[in-house]
């Protein structure tokens, strides 16, 4: 059903005969059929009859894009200590606990996962996951969008019996209309260079590219994933993806962490212009950012990706934010001498990235990239991801840069509505927004059956 909303205040992307460059905010009058929106007047010279119109003080933007997530592991949530962060928490923790998973604790743990990011303004999560048809039940039961990677594996990992039927998973996302049309898709999900095979990176790549589906993998996360491509011949585990020749199909790639390169791989990766996700608040659980700089200084698009709950305890791609510009400081080596690190840091901050970069990242950037299912811009021909904020509320308040304070901020808060692919999640405001879908019936026995689902996880895997 058609539906027209007035946002006297909506934060809006310039237009290409625009002669602004960051978001800004004006009065907008928005055509919706979901799941996408079909016309977006800016400045109206009237509101027609029967429009939604939003007060005043309540703010219209793109919501949330988090690039990458693995709902489930929710689930794990303050099992990741101190010292087993200090080993291979993928292999050590992580792949430990996932090769006891059901298909329905996939879902059951989706859910709770998802709920959180929903209600930070998170409209779509890029998950990377083992079951992907059970992720993207999970998405559709709470009413969440996505893009689904059905994790592939072949060397080793809980998925290494499992890549045919991972490949076949990651065709029937693509041709599900039903799904397609509450913005939940598919991606080509390779898992990493170290659990799989160059022939099944082809084979990934070759799928991506005869269906026009965005590719996501983890990229040189661990030394052990470095020191497993040297012992191949190959001078890193960019190189060692580089010789598939993976990068070229498809019509682009996320490439997650990517904390272990060098200057000639990030050189490389630039040749092929995928998005490279940052995780910063996982980065620092882990103890070894990436060189944000280097990809900002290479011309790499970054966008922001919350992980997992275990590795960073909070499913809010919104703070990643803020903890990716933190980089750019933390960047000036502690070895200079004291009356250099000044200049140092001058000289960077002159390289950093400015609010609209950081909410792109968030927004428009992982929104783009699946070519059929686009987001993260108030735009024509979107689907229809929408958040709305309340100015008056603490956390936004007095909304004189509300760009700024979204980047920076903590303004989860102050979120009164969210729309998913057309659909109103629950009523406005932020008195009764989060406590409607939280105290819905449903809700609270999938947080019960997520519950009992852990429990039983906890006693198969032995933890």
């Amino acid at each position: 059903m058609t539906r027209v909303l007035y946002a006297p205040q909506a934060l809006i992307d310039p237009t290409p005969d625009d002669n602004r460059t960051t978001p800004h905010r004006v009065s907008a009058l928005i055509t919706i059929d979901p799941p996408h929106l079909t016309a977006v007047e800016i400045a109206p010279t009237a509101v027609p009859d029967g429009a939604d119109v939003l007060p005043d003080h309540l703010l219209l933007t793109p919501a949330f894009v988090d690039a990458h997530t693995h709902l489930t592991l929710h689930a794990l949530r303050g099992v990741t200590t101190a010292r087993a962060a200090a080993g291979n928490l993928v292999e050590d923790v992580f792949f430990r606990v996932e090769s006891h998973l059901t298909p329905d604790d996939i879902r059951a743990f989706t859910r709770v996962g998802g709920l959180e990011a929903m209600l930070s303004g998170t409209a779509v999560v890029h998950d990377h996951f083992y079951a992907g048809r059970s992720v993207a039940e999970g998405l559709r039961d709470i009413g969440l969008a996505g893009l689904v990677a059905p994790a592939l594996q072949d060397l080793s990992g809980p998925g290494a019996g499992g890549w045919e039927q991972a490949l076949d998973d990651t065709a029937a996302l693509d041709d599900d209309d039903a799904l397609h049309a509450v913005g939940i898709g598919a991606m080509v999900g390779p898992h990493a260079t170290d659990t799989v095979s160059d022939r099944l990176w082809r084979k990934a790549a070759e799928l991506a590219e005869a269906r026009s589906l965005p590719g996501h993998a983890h990229l040189a996360q661990s030394p052990d994933e470095h020191a497993r491509a040297v012992a191949t011949g190959a001078r890193s585990a960019f190189d060692r993806l580089d010789r598939t020749h993976a990068l070229a199909a498809g019509p682009g790639w996320q490439l997650v962490h990517g904390l272990y390169l060098d200057g000639q791989d990030l050189d490389g990766l630039a040749e092929h212009a995928p998005v490279m996700v940052a995780c910063p608040r996982s980065w620092a659980r882990f103890g070894f950012p990436a060189d944000v700089v280097g990809w900002k200084d290479r011309g790499l698009r970054i966008a922001v990706g919350s992980d997992a709950a275990p590795s960073n305890d909070a499913m809010v791609v919104q703070a990643e934010l803020a903890a990716l510009d933190a980089l750019w400081p933390a960047a000036v080596p502690q070895a200079l001498p004291l009356h250099a690190r000044g200049p140092a840091r001058r000289a960077l901050h002159g390289r950093r990235p400015d609010d609209a970069m950081l909410w792109r990242a968030a927004t428009s950037r992982p929104g783009a990239i699946h070519p059929r299912l686009r987001s993260g811009r108030i735009a024509a021909g979107h689907l229809a991801h929408l958040a709305v904020w309340d100015t008056r509320h603490p956390a936004l308040w007095p909304g004189d840069d509300v760009l700024q304070t979204l980047v920076h901020g903590r303004p989860a808060p102050a979120l009164a509505q969210l729309m998913v692919a057309g659909r109103w999640r629950g009523p406005r405001g932020v008195d009764v927004f989060g406590a409607h879908v939280l105290g819905e019936d449903r809700v609270q026995a999938w947080i019960a059956e997520a519950t009992q689902r852990r429990r039983a996880l906890w006693a198969r895997a032995g933890i």
